[in-house]
């Protein structure tokens, strides 16, 4: 019999769809660039289950609805990436990009010929400076202080040389992931801070002060990053300064940008046009890997769509907002899935408020910025 851990653990696409191999074939892609040969980098992953294993998960996920309404939406998203998951060992690349689109938003809501133009825009608005720079080693002591601060105790720091986002968080484990090398601005530093503290670990410091039956749902964002990226990226937007909304944008639009071209593209295709648009190989190469992240074959059309959660979460949690202010404390309490909000009980202002009020200003910036290249 399956329990909610080892299901928790088996469907963490995050970890099985980092490649095995990633900084070898990002040297071997290089090397061949320096060639003008094109190439594909044909990464590797290790799970040890089976299609078969997958099934069974799902039959056992089915088979648990019915006893909570809240439960049940957990359930739904569980089964998405279930799916998602059969569709990754069978090598159905048609199939991850569709599941995947479903689960964190779809390359069809972009707009990619306006959204390259956005994209134009917002690069010659970014006055970001390199003033007050922190290499990873000092940005882990900023948590520790912060954390300390904060009356939290039991939280490590680890530096994996391994390719992934610059900071991650897993509340959970009390973890703090900062990849090697990772070098922040003051700015930059901020943006992370508010990003993965007063987004990620509020929500779950609250589902765990609540004592709720849905806790260890409510602290695992699998099948919810949508809402558990699309809310740290309304708290950023919302608590920081109008300047630090602009690289958050090119950022975000950027790995939307690639998903959209991988979904048509080859990886050798998708990196060379992202480079002719940011002149930068290295965020080009990174941008086109989380594209056909999970594809061990990158020279296929299709794209996983892990990275669309950001802007799109975010314009869907403004939304939510602004139909409803409740909808504030509501998000505030952990990561549910969008469509059991309304199954949620409105409650006071939770123990760690991250958003009190919105900043009006700052949104209307955020979507004025995009200028309608994304629809939700």
């Amino acid at each position: 019999m399956f329990d909610f851990s080892y299901i928790q653990k088996e469907l963490d696409y995050y970890q099985k769809f980092i490649p095995l191999n990633y900084e070898s074939e990002k040297d071997a892609f290089f090397q061949k660039q320096k060639k003008g040969i094109p190439y594909n980098p044909v990464f590797e992953y290790q799970d040890p289950l089976t299609v078969k294993n997958y099934h069974e998960i799902r039959v056992f996920l089915v088979n648990s609805k019915g006893a909570d309404r809240i439960i049940d939406h957990f359930l739904d998203r569980y089964v998405l990436v279930t799916d998602l998951m059969i569709a990754w060992k069978e090598d159905n690349y048609p199939g991850m990009t569709q599941l995947s689109g479903t689960l964190f938003g779809s390359y069809c809501q972009l707009d990619l010929p306006k959204a390259v133009e956005r994209y134009k825009r917002v690069v010659s608005l970014d006055h970001s400076t390199q003033e007050n720079l922190y290499c990873d080693e000092e940005i882990g002591c900023f948590f520790l202080k912060y954390f300390s601060q904060m009356g939290l105790s039991g939280w490590s720091i680890e530096y994996p040389i391994t390719s992934g986002s610059e900071v991650s968080i897993y509340e959970l484990e009390k973890k703090v992931v900062i990849r090697k090398g990772t070098v922040a601005g003051q700015a930059g530093l901020e943006r992370i801070i508010c990003h993965e503290i007063v987004g990620h670990a509020f929500q779950a410091f609250n589902a765990m002060e609540t004592g709720h039956p849905y806790t260890d749902w409510l602290t695992t964002y699998l099948g919810t990053e949508t809402q558990y990226e699309g809310w740290a990226v309304f708290t950023e937007v919302n608590n920081l300064k109008q300047h630090h909304i602009i690289p958050i944008i090119r950022r975000y639009l950027f790995f939307m940008i690639a998903t959209a071209m991988a979904s048509e593209l080859s990886f050798d295709k998708v990196y060379s046009r992202l480079f002719e648009l940011s002149s930068d190989q290295e965020f080009s190469f990174f941008a086109a890997a989380k594209a056909k992240r999970g594809f061990s074959d990158t020279s296929v059309h299709g794209c996983f769509q892990k990275e669309n959660s950001y802007l799109t979460g975010a314009l869907m949690v403004i939304d939510l907002v602004r139909k409803n202010l409740e909808n504030l404390n509501k998000l505030s309490l952990g990561v549910f899935p969008f469509t059991a909000l309304n199954d949620i009980q409105a409650q006071d202002e939770p123990a760690w408020a991250s958003v009190k009020q919105v900043n009006h200003a700052n949104i209307e910036f955020f979507i004025n910025t995009l200028n309608g290249c994304i629809d939700v």
